[in-house]
């Protein structure tokens, strides 16, 4: 059988369906990606693995006022449609990701076999809510990454099933050899994370993720430091001005970042709860602190209930220095408990599973 793979979005940047085409090819479909961007290494690892790519080329710069963009989404849309009539057959099934892809691709979708996966909830975007509302009722199967949002979903569009979570699990996790080969380009940051026990914090440093508890609380702490990793938007100066000792590392790409989730103490995995989307958030940061077995700390939202389901660190109600202290010397404390149920979070969670028993089911018709 043969799947063929549709987002509005470059493949790279899109971990989630890295990970499922690579799930899809281990279960032995013949895969084809229709994207708008790839880098020359997935290239070659693609085509070396016999996936068929379309690339579409689109222009950034068309994105930037609304009668071009609806020009990038009209050839976007051409450009799938033309690929599908000698690509698509009876043996065949779109998996689309994204409402982007769904809104550029319209109710002609509907003509196909399809899957629907569907990272966020878009709430508070009403035309992108008219168009999954347009096609989600005749997909096959809708996956989406978190509980609470499946159930938001099927009360919102009224659907008869509810969607099947499938986690933001990565499916690439660095092995000994390769974290090895990482630490040979950044030795004196690897020095300073095995000097220290380092707190560590990934992602973007902005005002929204407010951070200043953490830093007041490491502070505090002594034989630890906080290490933020990711991009600044003029926040880390402030951050300094409070504890000079922390350490900013810039933004880095994958792999290379997992080095240094693989060498840090505790995670920090927090959202803002200011909305649905990042209430019910859907982090692949717990899963990637789980799989080297890294205690983890957020606030207690529904979306970081797995942290609290396997014990595998510990989730504050209401943020403030004293908490996170108190957290951090207890998961010190208790650290070989709490490491062995973040490697249980990871390993308990099967994607490959999920997808190919419900393909399956789309298969015999079930």
């Amino acid at each position: 059988m043969k799947i063929i793979i549709i987002h509005k979005n470059g493949f790279h940047k899109r971990p989630p369906v890295i990970s499922v085409l690579l799930i899809l090819l281990d279960l032995g479909f013949e895969v084809t990606l229709i994207t708008t961007g790839i880098t020359q290494e997935w290239l070659t690892k693609l085509t070396a693995r016999n996936c068929k790519v379309y690339v579409f080329n689109e222009n950034p710069k068309l994105n930037q006022y609304t009668i071009t963009k609806i020009f990038n989404y009209i050839s976007y849309k051409k450009f799938v449609y033309s690929i599908l009539k000698h690509e698509y057959s009876n043996n065949c099934i779109l998996w689309i990701e994204g409402a982007y892809t769904i809104t550029a691709l319209g109710n002609k979708i509907k003509k196909y076999n399809y899957i629907l996966q569907i990272q966020e909830l878009h709430e508070k975007s009403k035309l992108q809510q008219r168009a999954i509302s347009s096609v989600i009722h005749d997909a096959k199967l809708v996956f989406m990454p978190e509980f609470n949002r499946t159930i938001l979903y099927q009360v919102w569009f009224k659907l008869k099933q509810r969607p099947i979570v499938l986690p933001n699990k990565p499916y690439f996790i660095p092995s000994t050899k390769e974290l090895d080969i990482l630490s040979s380009k950044y030795p004196d940051l690897v020095n300073i994370f095995n000097s220290s026990k380092i707190i560590l914090y990934q992602g973007l440093i902005h005002p929204e993720r407010d951070l200043t508890p953490f830093v007041y609380a490491v502070k505090k702490l002594n034989g630890f430091k906080l290490v933020l990793l990711g991009k600044d938007f003029g926040e880390v100066n402030r951050y300094k001005q409070i504890d000079s000792n922390i350490i900013h590392i810039d933004y880095l790409p994958a792999p290379d970042y997992l080095l240094f989730t693989s060498l840090c103490h505790i995670g920090i995995v927090t959202y803002n709860p200011l909305e649905l989307n990042t209430t019910y958030c859907a982090p692949n940061k717990i899963y990637e602190y789980g799989a080297f077995g890294k205690p983890m700390i957020g606030n207690n939202i529904p979306g970081l209930s797995p942290i609290l389901a396997y014990q595998a660190g510990r989730l504050i109600d209401e943020i403030s220095s004293d908490r996170i202290i108190n957290s951090v010397l207890e998961i010190d404390k208790s650290y070989s408990t709490y490491s062995n149920n973040a490697y249980m979070l990871y390993n308990n969670t099967n994607n490959k599973q999920t997808i190919k028993i419900n393909i399956e089911k789309v298969i015999n018709n079930e």
